[in-house]
Order: structure tokens, then C-alpha cells, then sequence
């Protein structure tokens, strides 16, 4: 089993969430007055696209707590859930760094046999960066190669970034050179990533490497 960052306006969040709630209200009372041959699947698509919009408005500001009522709702209506609303529910829950949240919605989406795809898989990931769990990121980058997910390179950045909170230098290393050997581009947010891993492990040495790397890689510093 396995699990962006998204940065956006949290000042929007309070006015979207509400005009697509306000939608939603809308949407009901509209079909409401369409003839019942026509409204199920019509008035369902509708209302899908106005709770997608609602857990975007969420994801906006980190109102995670908001998505996953929404995701709630969603399937008590029925409405499918899909990968896409999954993946922006877990992207509120790690704007806050609400680890368990977001795994507990990457499993539902396994359990419920929805696809998981690198966005669902690193927003968790990048959660658990947050939260400074390295071991649960790093298990779940394992997972992502089981399900056959590849991981990118914002993957990658988040793995290594939980590592460099904790000063696993070592850990950082070896996610270097899996992500040289599975051609995984390495950028600066990677570089100076397992950079901070080495000063935090007092490998200062193998921090001054990776900064000629860098350069000789034509890496911006």
C-alpha cells in the first residue's frame, strides 16, 4: 500500500468553500425540478463537479478536516469519490501536516479500489515530511514501486526532505542514487535537501561533495 505539494491562497478559502457549498444547494433544488427520467445522473455529475469544487476550496487553505467531511458526505449521496478528490483531500491534510489523515485516505483508497497515482501517493509522503515521519515516507515510496506508481521527482524531494528533518544523512544518500539509477531527474530542492541532511549528521564532508555535485551537475546552487 501506498501515497503535492499544492500551494495556493489560504485567504481564498472561506469565500470558495462557501460559494461552492452555496452551489451545491443550488444544484439540489435545481433538479429537483427536472422530470425523474432525466435528474439521477444528470443532477449526480452536477453535484460531483460542485464537491470536487468544495474539497479544492478546502485544499486551498489546509481546511482538511472540512475535505474529509466532505468525502463523508459524498459517499453517504453516493457519489463516487474519486482518484483526483482523493489526492486533494490528502494535499489539505499535509498542507498541516495530518499524517495519519492522509494515510488513512490512502488506504480507504485502496480498500475501495480506487486508483492511486504519484499526486495521492506524494501528497502523503510529503505529509509524513512534515511531520518529520521518515521511516512511514519511506515505506510508502517502497509501497508506490509495489503498486507500480512511479515516484517523480516532488516524490523523491518529500522523501528526502523527511530524511533531512531528522538528520538521515545516510537514508538521504541512498535516495540519490536510487533516484540516479531509476533516471529520476535530481533538482535543487533534492541537492539541497540531503545537503541539510549531511550538516544536521555532522557529515560535513559529504555535504561540501554533494555542493560540487551540484555544480558539476549545472545545478543551481
Amino acid at each position: 500500500m501506498v501515497a503535492s505539494s499544492f500551494e495556493l491562497d489560504a485567504s481564498a478559502n472561506g469565500r470558495d468553500w462557501g460559494e461552492a457549498s452555496g452551489r451545491i444547494a443550488d444544484q439540489t433544488a435545481r433538479y429537483s425540478e427536472v422530470p425523474s427520467s432525466t435528474r439521477l445522473q444528470s443532477s449526480a455529475l452536477a453535484q460531483k463537479r460542485d464537491y470536487h469544487a468544495s474539497v479544492r476550496a478546502c485544499q486551498k487553505g489546509g481546511e482538511w478536516a472540512k475535505a474529509l467531511g466532505i468525502l463523508v458526505e459524498m459517499s453517504a449521496r453516493r457519489l463516487e469519490v474519486d482518484t483526483i478528490t482523493f489526492s486533494i483531500a490528502i494535499s489539505a491534510c499535509s498542507k498541516r501536516g495530518e499524517w495519519t489523515q492522509a494515510l488513512g485516505l490512502l488506504a480507504e483508497m485502496a480498500s475501495s479500489n480506487v486508483e492511486l497515482d504519484v499526486i495521492s501517493c506524494s501528497a502523503t509522503i510529503d505529509s509524513c515530511k512534515q511531520s518529520g515521519e521518515w521511516v512511514v515516507a519511506l515505506g510508502l515510496l517502497a509501497g508506490m514501486a509495489a503498486s507500480h506508481v512511479e515516484a517523480s521527482t516532488i516524490t523523491y524531494n518529500a522523501a528526502v526532505s523527511s530524511c533531512q528533518e531528522n538528520g538521515e544523512w545516510a537514508q538521504a544518500f541512498g535516495l540519490l542514487s536510487e533516484m540516479v539509477a531509476r533516471q529520476v531527474a535530481l533538482n535543487t530542492i533534492t541537492y539541497n535537501a540531503a545537503i541539510s541532511a549531511c550538516k544536521k549528521g555532522g557529515e560535513w564532508s559529504r555535504a561540501l561533495g554533494l555542493m560540487a555535485e551540484m555544480t558539476a551537475s549545472r545545478v543551481e546552487l
